[in-house]
């Protein structure tokens, strides 16, 4: 079975692991999580956090740091890492990947996710159109049967 180790980070940036939860809890609530924010490109901002919790689900080190691009083209991309000064340059390098992406891009980005939005909700209403077909067919077969 999988022992799930909580992490807390330390004034120092070393992290301390926990194997208690409560403990984890308790010592977690003093400390800010995030170890940077910084805005970028097209309304977009880079944010690079401190976990808690290894997400790297295998026999790696733990990842225990995100770094995550919200807004404009690279919505929600992200990259996990097991050190704090490995964070902070994935967070550089996800500010310049943010930064560099250039403007017809992101309007063919921002283009294609509307067309998804709605090729989505026409999906949807086909699909709820179907449902209701089916049903009324049913009835009509049970009613002539």
């Amino acid at each position: 079975m999988y022992e799930i180790i909580y992490y807390t980070l330390n004034d120092d940036h070393s992290v301390t692991a926990h194997h208690d939860v409560l403990e984890w809890a308790a010592s977690s609530e003093k400390h800010n999580r995030r170890i940077a924010l910084t805005d970028a490109r097209y309304g977009s901002y880079v944010s690079t956090v401190f976990l808690g919790i290894d997400h790297s689900f295998d026999d790696g080190p733990p990842l225990i740091f995100e770094t995550m691009v919200f807004g404009g083209p690279l919505n929600e991309m992200q990259w996990r890492y097991p050190t704090y000064h490995a964070a902070l340059e994935g967070h550089a390098a996800a500010l310049r990947l943010a930064n560099s992406v250039p403007y017809w891009k992101y309007a063919l980005l921002r283009l294609d996710g509307i067309t998804y939005r709605l090729d989505r909700q026409i999906r949807l209403y086909f699909s709820r159109f179907i449902r209701r077909l089916k049903a009324c067919w049913l009835w009509v077969y049970a009613l002539f049967r």
